[in-house]
């Protein structure tokens, strides 16, 4: 399964389930730590932020279009 920098619950995705957390170990622990200083700290929400989303296609809209019906 590939690895994306704020996927802090190792599913292979990085959604919000990853914000809770980044968010339930904010300043106590380590399971949010994108930076791997041993730390849940704001700059790691920041790597969550950059790559939220980034596994999905870029043309998601295609599909949508292609399933209209032209007249």
């Amino acid at each position: 399964m590939p690895f994306f920098d704020g996927d802090f619950d190792g599913d292979g995705y990085v959604r919000s389930m990853d914000l809770d957390v980044w968010h339930a170990d904010f300043g106590i622990g380590a399971a949010g730590d994108g930076e791997f200083d041993e730390e849940s700290a704001g700059s790691d929400f920041l790597i969550w932020q950059r790559n939220y989303l980034v596994d999905l296609p870029p043309a998601t809209h295609l599909a949508w279009r292609s399933q209209r019906k032209y007249h």
